[in-house]
């Protein structure tokens, strides 16, 4: 499977999105971000949007957000965080696994994302 072709069609999609003005629906407001939410055209249940203004560089933003040593510093629903395989520079794969929730009636589940800056 070509995962870097994958990666930048899906970057593509959620550009599309995001650019997309239409049947978005403000969900939250707070001083600082707004969340909003529209059906999916592509699943069954809702898109939602983020909106908010982060005074930091994309490059500095993306490495605090998804290098492995600095997304479980932050992150406290994940347990594990590794690279599992560098694409190239913008692409990787990585394994998450979520922490327990609710006093463990909720079990830890592991994921492989795909993520591209």
């Amino acid at each position: 499977m070509d995962y870097k072709a994958l990666a930048q069609e899906t970057a593509q999609e959620v550009l599309d999105y995001s650019q997309d003005t239409s049947g978005w629906k403000v969900v939250k407001t707070s001083k600082k971000i707004t969340v909003s939410s529209k059906a999916s055209k592509k699943f069954h249940g809702n898109l939602y949007r983020v909106e908010g203004i982060i005074p930091e560089s994309t490059a500095k933003l993306s490495d605090f957000l998804y290098k492995p040593e600095n997304r479980v510093t932050w992150d406290k629903s994940l347990k594990v965080y590794n690279m599992v395989h560098r694409i190239d520079s913008d692409t990787i794969i990585c394994h998450t696994i979520t922490q327990s929730f609710a006093m463990g009636s909720i079990s830890p589940r592991d994921f492989i994302d795909l993520v591209y800056f």
